[in-house]
């Protein structure tokens, strides 16, 4: 079965957009997302919209990595943030030093801050677009969860989440598809919180 991928809605600040806008209006991007929110998926499909390659931060820091002419697209910068900041502000730095087309930068929302903004814009000398990405609709749940279980009923699975407050996490395609196998794994039936988080 071909990976579903659903084009994303984009918060910029008050506004919403697509992905085709985003790129329209800006080649230096720092995407903010919480965690499973889908930002690997978003970069790949925008590396590919780009003609680049995304790659993880900790392998761009390498001596040996040498991106693709069309766009450079960097993922994980909070994993590299947990190491320190000099490292981070190496990979930005160096970042900046590509002549590609269009940089896009992604990073857990906790893990970012207006400092680092500020860096960006220091180094590329324009100030980046800031982005995150917006949960996914109930009825872009509903094709995610139909995708991976394709034998289920969403509406009968998202009547179980109800049962236990669970639907504000299902906009999270990693929660979604958590909580869609804890489903099965109970015979479509959640017991109780705890025995959701333990499955």
């Amino acid at each position: 079965m071909a990976k579903l991928y659903i084009n994303r809605q984009i918060r910029l600040g008050d506004e919403v957009i697509d992905e085709a806008e985003l790129l329209k209006r800006s080649n230096l991007i720092v995407v903010l997302a919480e965690p499973g929110a889908g930002k690997t998926d978003f970069l790949l499909h925008l590396a590919g919209l780009l003609g680049g390659d995304s790659v993880r931060a900790s392998h761009f820091a390498t001596p040996s990595y040498v991106p693709s002419s069309g766009a450079l697209v960097i993922d994980a910068l909070d994993e590299v943030a947990r190491i320190g900041e000099v490292q981070l502000n190496e990979i930005i730095s160096k970042a900046s030093t590509h002549h590609v087309t269009t940089t896009v930068f992604a990073s857990r929302s906790g893990e970012w801050d207006s400092s680092r903004n500020k860096f960006v814009e220091e180094c590329f000398r324009f100030e980046p677009t800031i982005i995150h990405l917006k949960p996914f609709s109930e009825a872009e749940q509903e094709q995610l969860f139909e995708n991976w279980f394709s034998m289920a009923n969403f509406g009968e699975f998202a009547q179980e989440a109800d049962r236990f407050d669970l639907r504000p996490l299902l906009g999270n395609p990693e929660f979604l598809q958590l909580l869609g196998r804890a489903y099965f794994q109970n015979d479509r039936k959640f017991s109780s919180k705890s025995q959701i988080y333990a499955d």
